[in-house]
C-alpha cells in the first residue's frame, strides 16, 4: 500500500506541474468516424473534461499495427465492417489447409481460437458450446464485439466509432457460452487456456472483462506466466457497486491493471466496484460501441472501461516497446487525472489520461519496479494447476460471471494439445 500511496502523491504533483508548465499544444483533428462525436470518453465536449485526451494522445502515438492485443471474451462477429480490418492474422498459419503449419498445437488458428468445450448449454439451433475449434465467433452475444469496438475499432474509416488503439491488431479468443438457462458465462478453464495461447502466440496486452469473487491459485499462476513473458493484463473490476474483491482484477501482480468505471461528469459510476484493490478508473457509462450484425449501441459497465485502459497499454507498448508490464502499469497509474470524487474509488484516486501517459518526460528513464517481467523466450512451461484444489474463474452480461470448474486439465506444454 505504501507504493500505491507514493504513486498517488506523484500523480498529484505531476498534475500541478502540468498546470504551471503545460505541454505544447497539438493539432490532432478528430477522426472522420461518423459516431466519434458520441464517444465522450475519448473526446468530451462538455465542461467537465472527463475524457482521456485521446486526440492529443494519438498525435504522439497512433498505435503500431505489429502490436497485438488479445481479447478474451464471449465470441465475436468477425464480419463487422468496423472491426474486420483490425483482426490479427496468424503469420505462421496457412488458412484452411488442415495442417498445424506453425506447430503451436492448433490447426488453422488463423485469427485466434475457440476454447469453449461444454457438455451442455443453451441450444437454439445456432449454438457452439461443444468442442474447441478455430472459429471464435458467436451469434448469441455482442459482449465480445462491444469490448473489441471500444479497444480496437478501425479509426478514420468514415463509419462508426474509433477504437482507442485503432491500428493495433486484435487476437480473438472465445471463452464464453450460454448456459442451459441462456445466461452468458465464461469458462475459467477456457480463459486460462486463452491466456497461455495469447502469451505463446505474440500478444503484448490481454483484456479480460469478466470475473468472480473466488480466489484461484491456478488462475493467479497462469496470469503470472503471461506477465513474466512481457504481457500486460487489464481486468475489469465488476459492476456490483461493492468494495469486495473480484478476481482476476484483485490479484496482486505487478503488470496487472484493475479498472473501475467513471461517468461523463468524472464521477465514479454507481455500478462500479471500488476499493484499494482497484488501480485506476476509466470511462464506462453511456459508451457507444460495435455490436453483432454490423450494428452499434450504447452500453455501460466496467467491461468497457477495461478496454480503454488496454488500448492505452497497447499505445504505450507501441511507443516504448522495451518497457516491462510493471513499467506500463506504473506509467498509467502515475499519470491519472486525480479527482476528489475518486478518492475511494481506486488506489490512485484517478481517471486515466492517455495523453499524459504518452508524454515524453523525465519518466522516460523509469527503471524496472522489480516485477519479474518481460522475459520473452524463457523456456519454462506454464504452471501445472493440478497441484491446486481450487477452482477456476471466468465471466456474463456487461460484466461476465465465472463458472466454478477445475483448472487441472487446462494447461498444456507449448505445441502439445490435450
Amino acid at each position: 500500500m505504501e507504493t500505491r500511496s507514493l504513486i498517488t502523491i506523484f500523480s498529484i504533483t505531476l498534475s500541478l506541474l502540468m498546470v504551471v508548465n503545460p505541454a505544447v499544444a497539438v493539432s490532432q483533428e478528430p477522426p472522420n468516424d461518423s459516431l466519434f462525436s458520441q464517444q465522450w470518453g475519448l473526446n468530451n465536449l462538455n465542461s467537465s473534461e472527463a475524457d482521456i485526451n485521446m486526440l492529443e494522445a494519438w498525435d504522439i502515438e497512433p498505435g503500431d499495427p505489429n502490436v497485438v492485443v488479445a481479447v478474451i471474451d464471449m465470441g465475436f462477429d468477425v464480419t463487422h465492417s468496423d472491426l474486420q480490418n483490425n483482426i490479427w492474422k496468424n503469420p505462421g498459419e496457412i488458412p484452411e489447409n488442415g495442417i498445424d503449419d506453425d506447430q503451436n498445437g492448433y490447426i488453422d488458428d488463423i485469427i485466434g481460437w475457440d476454447f469453449v468445450n461444454q457438455s451442455e448449454g443453451y441450444d437454439d439451433g445456432n449454438s457452439d458450446f461443444q468442442g474447441e475449434d478455430n472459429d471464435p465467433t458467436m451469434a448469441q452475444s455482442s459482449h465480445g464485439n462491444e469490448v473489441f469496438g471500444v479497444l480496437g475499432a478501425t479509426t478514420n474509416n468514415s463509419i462508426g466509432i474509433a477504437g482507442v488503439t485503432g491500428r493495433c491488431k486484435m487476437m480473438l479468443i472465445r471463452a464464453g457460452y450460454l448456459n442451459k438457462e441462456g445466461k452468458a458465462v465464461l469458462s475459467g478453464a477456457s480463459i486460462s487456456k486463452g491466456i497461455i495461447y495469447a502469451t505463446d502466440n505474440g500478444a503484448s496486452v490481454i483484456n479480460i472483462s469478466s470475473g468472480s469473487n473466488k480466489f484461484s491459485n491456478s488462475y493467479h499462476d497462469v496470469l503470472k506466466y503471461a506477465i513474466d513473458r512481457g504481457v500486460v493484463i487489464v481486468c475489469s473490476a465488476g459492476n456490483d457497486g461493492s468494495s469486495s474483491p473480484v478476481y482476476p482484477a484483485a490479484y496482486d501482480l505487478d503488470g496487472l491493471i484493475s479498472v473501475g468505471a467513471t461517468t461523463d461528469e468524472d464521477q465514479p459510476a454507481k455500478f462500479s466496484n471500488w476499493g484499494d484493490w482497484v488501480d485506476v478508473s476509466a470511462p464506462g457509462q453511456h459508451i457507444v460501441s460495435t455490436m453483432n450484425n454490423d450494428r452499434y449501441g450504447q452500453i455501460h459497465g466496467t467491461s468497457f472501461a477495461a478496454p480503454i485502459v488496454s488500448g492505452i497499454a497497447a499505445l504505450l507498448v507501441s511507443h516504448y516497446p522495451d518497457w516491462t508490464p510493471a513499467q506500463i502499469q506504473d506509467r498509467i497509474m502515475e499519470t491519472v487525472d486525480v479527482r476528489e470524487a475518486l478518492k475511494n474509488a481506486n488506489t490512485t484516486s484517478g481517471r486515466v489520461n492517455a495523453y499524459r501517459a504518452l508524454l515524453d518526460s523525465e519518466m522516460d528513464g523509469v527503471t524496472d519496479t522489480g516485477g519479474n517481467n518481460n522475459t520473452t523466450g524463457n523456456t519454462a512451461q506454464p504452471p501445472d494447476p493440478a497441484v491446486s484444489s481450487d477452482d477456476g474463474g471466468g465471466g456474463g452480461g456487461c460484466f461476465l460471471s465465472v463458472t466454478q470448474e477445475s483448472l487441472s486439465d487446462c494447461i498444456h506444454e507449448k505445441g502439445v494439445r490435450k
